[in-house]
């Protein structure tokens, strides 16, 4: 027996300026609230920097439109100033293996 898909649970839109999306979404009529970034230090004992992928939302009735970026290393700037930052933990024994993963997987996302 095949599977019915009946709706989708959202879609994702990977762009290259988040802030620029997010004004052309609310230019279109969406609430688009200020984006999220995950932030963690990238080495024991180092401030807490913004990393992997940076995202917001425009709503429909049952679902949602993310608007995501990648979040390079040194690449800040390109995050709208509002973003809010996350702050992730992480022992010390696992934080450059989680690191070089989470790099990996926002590289892949184009």
């Amino acid at each position: 027996m095949p599977h019915v898909t009946t709706r989708l649970h959202h879609v994702g839109h990977i762009v290259e300026d988040l802030a620029e999306a997010s004004a052309l979404y609310g230019r279109l009529g969406f609430v688009v609230p200020p984006p999220s970034c995950p932030a963690m230090p990238r080495s024991e004992g180092g401030a807490p920097e913004p990393f992997g992928a940076a995202n917001t939302h425009a709503d429909f009735p049952d679902s949602f439109l993310e608007l995501a970026t990648r979040v390079k290393a040194g690449d800040t700037a390109r995050l709208p100033a509002d973003t809010r930052l996350v702050p992730l933990e992480a022992p010390a024994e696992v934080l450059p293996l989680l690191v070089e993963r989470i790099g990996e997987t926002s590289a892949n996302s184009r």
